[in-house]
């Protein structure tokens, strides 16, 4: 940045304090000012000027060209307020066709230690300067009193960040979202388009630089930007380019310490996450409940992130069919969701992938020689408990699946299957003990030296064959 521009911008923007113009000029990455002209550069100077502890945010919306608009956003940095700014873009239906996000850059000297609240603590704040065009969808109108409403609502969401209610912006957020999809709600049924992710830890001394090229999706930079905050990414700066149909966002992101992502693990998994959230959001506008389809798609990338899956694993759950049938459930069932975080993709894997030729029902019969096969295998008693406790997560995926979506399953089939499992499960479960402390004690005998019968009897809704989703069995001795 040559000393020219710096005086030409200074001459438009006079009243400004001269530390908050050092602090624009200083610490702005270089790239912001090859991409705007002095005189943009001064209104967001003054937009800077006027952020105050009660006022956060500043935002100006101005016509561009082809009937798109023009959204300039100055605000302080919040972990977090990117991925808001964008559900907040999306719910009042305006599509980012390009845009520019950038961050100021850490101080390189220490912050003198001042009084809470006080004005020089306010400037040596890192603030934002994001910029958008917008189109605006069909069936959506975006006039002044609608402008203001945007206004008011985004520096609502921030004060909510800046009191450390990032849960409460979330879920605001998340509300505002599914009310858009559900304005829009159309099923997929196009292609699925390849997603090519790249990344480069040469391009900037100080960030993993992200290259994101697919098809444009409703709401993928609200999902994608809240999964990485989820998982204590930090996005510092963003490009976004949209050729036709085609998006090619560029993201410079760290860790939660602001280092750049080396390790290839960690990468692949950004990957899977990126690609599956891309995916995902093909879907999202199509499934029952899309509030709970955006918080369980969470925990799958957290799933994800925290974990790995092999390729094998990874090239199946991104399938279509496989991401349509996860779409259906998320909004479906809260226990079946559980019951698929708490399963290894592993085990799970199978069942996916056979859903449609599973049988509606399997007679007890059938599942008691399936367990009793699987135990066989198992050297040890922990290995046996291990074999019991996955048949038994299996089968009840399976039947929870089934029912969900086979209308053929009354309530009260439903209910017998579940019984018969934990009469399978259970039956089993006590001849592993019983052999097991046989091994140890020898057999339990009478008085007389007879053998001792024993006896598990079911109660209450498992002795009356009407188990459920939430019920559970326990044991009384």
């Amino acid at each position: 940045m040559g000393n020219n521009l710096r005086k030409t911008v200074d001459a438009l923007c006079p009243g400004i304090d001269e530390q908050i113009r050092e602090e624009f000029f200083s610490r702005m990455d270089l790239e912001y000012f090859s991409l705007f002209s002095p005189k943009e550069i001064a209104g967001h100077l003054k937009m800077s000027g006027c952020l105050t502890p009660e006022h956060l945010v500043e935002a100006e919306i101005t016509p561009a060209p082809d009937g798109l608009l023009n959204i300039a956003i100055v605000a302080y940095d919040y972990f977090s307020g990117f991925s808001i700014i964008c559900g907040l873009l999306t719910s009042f239906g305006l599509d980012i066709q390009s845009g520019y996000i950038f961050t100021f850059s850490d101080r390189h000297t220490a912050e003198p230690v001042q009084e809470a609240g006080s004005p020089v603590l306010t400037k040596n704040r890192k603030k934002i300067v994001d910029w958008f065009r917008v189109s605006l969808l069909k069936g959506f109108k975006f006039g002044q009193n609608i402008q203001n409403q945007f206004q008011n609502e985004l520096q609502k969401l921030l004060q909510q960040l800046d009191q450390n209610q990032l849960f409460e912006a979330r879920a605001h957020i998340n509300r505002r979202v599914v009310e858009h999809l559900s304005a829009t709600k159309e099923a997929f049924s196009g292609h699925m388009y390849p997603v090519k992710v790249k990344f480069d830890n040469r391009l900037s001394k100080k960030w993993t630089v992200m290259e994101i090229v697919s098809k444009n999706t409703p709401a993928f930079l609200y999902a994608f930007s809240n999964a990485l905050s989820l998982q204590g990414v930090y996005i510092y700066k963003v490009r976004i380019e949209s050729l036709g149909k085609k998006a090619h966002d560029q993201i410079y992101v760290s860790d939660s310490h602001q280092k750049k992502l080396r390790r290839k693990k960690d990468l692949e998994r950004l990957k899977m996450a990126t690609v599956l959230t891309k995916q995902f959001t093909h879907f999202l506008a199509s499934a029952p409940d899309p509030a709970k389809g955006i918080q369980y798609f969470d925990q799958l990338v957290e799933k994800v992130m925290k974990k790995g899956v092999s390729s094998s694993i990874f090239s199946f759950l991104k399938r279509r069919e496989t991401l349509d049938l996860l779409a259906r459930f998320f909004g479906t069932s809260e226990f079946l969701w559980e019951d698929f975080l708490r399963m290894q993709f592993e085990n799970l894997l199978p069942i996916l992938k056979n859903f449609k030729k599973e049988p509606l029902q399997k007679k007890k019969e059938v599942s008691r020689r399936e367990l009793k096969k699987l135990l066989s295998g198992g050297q040890s008693l922990s290995e046996q408990k291990k074999i019991l406790n996955d048949y038994k997560d299996r089968e009840l995926f399976r039947i929870d699946m089934k029912h969900l979506v086979s209308p053929k399953i009354d309530l009260i089939r439903f209910s017998r299957d579940l019984s018969e499992l934990a009469e399978v499960v259970i039956e089993q479960a006590y001849r592993l003990c019983n052999r097991h402390l046989a091994k140890k004690y020898g057999l339990p005998l009478l008085e007389n030296d007879k053998t001792c019968p024993f006896a598990v009897c079911g109660l209450g809704k498992f002795g009356g064959r009407e188990l459920g989703y939430a019920s559970d069995i326990e044991l009384l001795l």
